[in-house]
C-alpha cells in the first residue's frame, strides 16, 4: 500500500453499493489526496411488484432488504412468499401469485351423493 506523493487510490464500492464521487484519488504535493467526497450507497431496487389478491410488506427497498407477499383470506401464495433485493438492482422470485385455496373433491360418497356449492360471503 503505497500513500506518497503521486499514489493513487482506487476505490470501489462493495457487492451491494454503488460509490459516489470519484473513482481514484491522487496523493498531491500538499500531502492531502485530491478528492475525498466518496460515499458508498445501497443499490435499491424500488418497490417490488404488486400481487393480485394480496399485498407486499417491505420495510426497505435496498440491497438485502426482504418483501413479504401475504395474500388475502381465501388465497394462497404459490412459491415463496418471499423476495429479496439482490446486487444488481432487482428483486428475485417476482412470480408470485395468490391462488384461491381449493380442496379439491371429496372421495365419492359409497351410496350416496355429494352436491358442491359456492361459497357466498
Amino acid at each position: 500500500m503505497n500513500t506518497t506523493y503521486g499514489s493513487i487510490a482506487n476505490l470501489t464500492g462493495n457487492v451491494g453499493f454503488n460509490l459516489t464521487g470519484d473513482a481514484n484519488s491522487a496523493c498531491t504535493i500538499n500531502g492531502v489526496w485530491n478528492s475525498t467526497e466518496h460515499r458508498c450507497i445501497p443499490i435499491d431496487c424500488g418497490h417490488p411488484p404488486s400481487i393480485n389478491n394480496g399485498t407486499v410488506y417491505a420495510s426497505k427497498t435496498t440491497f438485502a432488504s426482504v418483501a413479504r407477499f401475504i395474500c388475502e383470506e381465501g388465497y394462497k401464495v404459490n412459491g415463496s412468499n418471499v423476495s429479496v433485493c439482490l446486487s444488481n438492482g432487482v428483486w428475485n422470485n417476482t412470480d408470485q401469485e395468490c391462488h384461491i385455496i381449493d380442496c379439491g373433491l371429496l372421495p365419492a360418497l359409497k351410496h350416496g351423493t355429494v352436491w358442491y356449492a359456492e361459497h357466498k360471503t
